[in-house]
């Protein structure tokens, strides 16, 4: 009996070890790039269903991120752009992953 409680006891401090793989959504990489760069200058959304996808651009950086993700766990995939940097949007955005 005494074994059993260890053994649940490990794997629940083991469940919470690299939870962000765990997550169903993009929430902590997407804290992590705000921490890291301050608020976007623009944030384009769109969702259907589970599926969600955001695009944060930074035009005076030259650096756009988009988080895709459909909510199921480890879902999550970014993708990064580097393009000439903009004091403001440009008229046509580049496609997001272009």
């Amino acid at each position: 009996m005494k074994k059993r409680y260890i053994i649940l006891l490990l794997a629940a401090a083991l469940a919470g070890c690299g939870s962000e793989k765990l997550s169903g959504d993009c929430s902590n990489q997407i804290e992590d790039l705000r921490d890291e760069l301050g608020p976007p200058q623009e944030i384009e959304s769109f969702e259907s269903g589970a599926y969600k996808r955001y695009t944060f651009w930074y035009w005076r950086l030259g650096f756009a991120r988009t988080f895709t993700w459909d909510g199921s766990t480890g879902s999550c995939e970014t993708t990064d752009q580097n393009f000439t940097p903009s004091e403001e949007r440009p008229g046509t955005n580049p496609a997001p992953g272009a």
